[in-house]
């Protein structure tokens, strides 16, 4: 008695930047991990611009809670930042990362602290957004 194997047809393989899929499956869930990587960049700007306002209240390095925090905070942003540069391009990345945390803590110091934004300041915000914006629909994804 004779047994005939089949083998299964292949998947046509597409390369991408990422590596190799096979699937829309596959498609699907290099995209949810695209949206991912954009959660992940959120998280580690927020964990940025805490630590960066816990750095203004150790005082000179003197309340340990504070500086805590800080430590924490950076550690925190640089592992989510390293888990969205798995997906997203190094320099997209680090200038959203940069000029949304540059935002950020301006606009919190602005409101928490009360400093004082010249024209000139507000006019350097508008650029980096539009830096930010730019390089974005510049970037191949």
């Amino acid at each position: 008695m004779a047994v005939l194997l089949v083998k299964k047809p292949e998947k046509p393989r597409v390369r991408l930047r990422t590596g190799w899929y096979h699937s829309s499956y596959d498609k699907a869930k290099i995209g949810g991990q695209k949206k991912m990587a954009w959660w992940y960049l959120a998280a580690a700007i927020f964990c940025e611009v805490v630590a960066t306002h816990a750095l203004k209240a150790t005082q000179g390095m003197g309340k340990w809670g504070a500086v805590s925090l800080v430590v924490l905070g950076y550690g925190a942003a640089f592992y989510f930042l390293s888990l969205a540069l798995r997906q997203l391009p190094l320099a997209l990345a680090y200038a959203v990362w940069c000029g949304a945390g540059i935002v950020l803590v301006a606009m919190v110091a602005w409101w928490w602290y009360g400093e004082a934004l010249s024209a000139q300041g507000i006019l350097g915000i508008g650029l980096i957004c539009t830096g930010i914006a730019v390089l974005k629909c510049a970037s191949v994804s």
